[in-house]
């Protein structure tokens, strides 16, 4: 089950998710205790998928859930379908979500042919006007030519300006006709982008692509390239050693807690921590990550923004950030122990164990002046040691945007 039949799927995992709330402890399903105990505006891929997987491998558990589908009143014939026959019913999901992809494609398309025709419209237009420019300036000088000299020269003047005005509207028009076939041409690399699109789209729903392995980066070997990587490195340093120094001439402030009267769930709780110099903070990266815009939570595009946001929080703070991803629903193309990014903060992957365990361990070991930054209630309850504040993960993004 790809991540965008599980987009098609949504209304069966919110209804599964209503369902495993109402649940009794003791009646969920083994696979699903995790998935129950996550409390994220939207569910991670993995857990969404293992919701699906488990619908269609537990019967009573899928008559559970259509039987709260009922209850819901969904107008949803894909999702009620899913429920009643998983089996049967996987070709109408892979075929609503190409239909979707189709869709987007022709929107592209119309777009383009709406602009190739505003523009064969204004150049029509621009044709028109040199005509009539260059009819009226033959008919003026037909008009005055028996007239002296002096206005024979002023004639003469008008000429050459109508003559450069054509000359303009000339490459007005050629420039027109440029954009027309560059337009042209890029309608038909839509076109062909659309067809490898829904032909990469078949191929994802029957088969599964190899994961790569970890490739580091290596610095370059030009000389000056080479210059250049080491001045960003000096960059990315600079803000450490002048922390350092910083410390060796004054005393760190004894007080590291959110005063009282702000929630650690304001934005003001992050600005009052970074002003008391924080040591390090850890971000639970797939929890911040799921307050973001994006079709998958787990996407690159949805690690850079967290990463971009904690670099952000680095260069304030002055600490040493941590972000920690869970390896299993990264996505085999990024997937890695652990690398540092052009800001200085620290990205990692838990290979062997979830992202909870990893920041757990992570907090344990030192205390001393740290900030978690999450909204998993479970994960800071099992972080409430001496020296470790939390504060929430939608406080951090609204601090982002400020």
């Amino acid at each position: 089950m790809t991540a965008q039949q599980v987009r098609v799927l949504c209304n069966v995992v919110d209804v599964a998710r209503i369902e495993l709330r109402d649940m009794d402890e003791d009646d969920l399903p083994s696979r699903l205790r995790k998935v129950a105990k996550n409390s994220a505006r939207v569910l991670p891929t993995p857990f969404a998928q293992s919701i699906l997987k488990e619908i269609l491998l537990n019967e009573r558990f899928r008559d559970a859930v259509l039987s709260r589908w009922q209850d819901e009143g969904l107008d949803d014939p894909i999702g009620l379908a899913y429920l009643k026959d998983p089996v049967g019913s996987q070709d109408l999901v892979v075929r609503t979500d190409l239909e979707r992809e189709i869709s987007l494609r022709e929107s592209e398309a119309k777009s383009h042919v709406l602009r190739i025709t505003s523009l064969e419209g204004q150049l029509r237009e621009a044709k028109r006007r040199l005509k009539a420019d260059r009819d009226d300036h033959v008919e003026l000088i037909s008009r005055l030519g028996a007239r002296d000299e002096e206005k024979r020269k002023s004639l003469l003047r008008s000429k050459r300006e109508a003559e450069a005005a054509r000359d303009d509207a000339q490459k007005a028009l050629e420039t027109s006709e440029q954009t027309i076939r560059s337009l042209r041409a890029e309608l038909a690399d839509a076109a062909e982008r659309m067809r490898r699109g829904l032909e990469r789209e078949k191929r994802k729903a029957t088969s599964s692509v190899e994961p790569r392995g970890d490739q580091r980066p290596l610095p370059p070997s030009d000389p000056v390239a080479f210059a250049a990587w080491l001045d960003a490195v000096e960059r990315i340093q600079r803000p450490y050693r002048d922390a350092e120094r910083l410390e060796s001439l004054s005393p760190k402030p004894e007080l590291f807690e959110i005063p009282d009267g702000i929630s650690p769930d304001d934005r003001r709780a992050v600005e009052a921590l970074i002003a008391q110099r924080p040591r390090v903070i850890v971000i639970d990266g797939y929890n911040v990550a799921g307050l973001l815009p994006g079709e998958t939570l787990a996407s690159a595009s949805n690690r850079a923004s967290v990463i971009s946001k904690a670099e952000r929080l680095s260069f304030a703070s002055g600490a040493s950030v941590i972000v920690v991803f869970d390896a299993e629903g990264s996505g085999s193309d990024d997937a890695r122990a652990q690398f540092l990014s052009p800001g200085g903060v620290e990205v990692r992957f838990s290979m062997t164990e979830s992202a909870d365990d990893y920041i757990v361990d992570l907090i344990l070991s030192d205390s001393k002046r740290s900030v978690l930054v999450t909204n998993d209630r479970e994960l800071r309850e099992r972080c409430l040691v001496d020296g470790c504040v939390p504060v929430w993960s939608s406080a951090f993004v609204d601090w982002s945007i400020h």
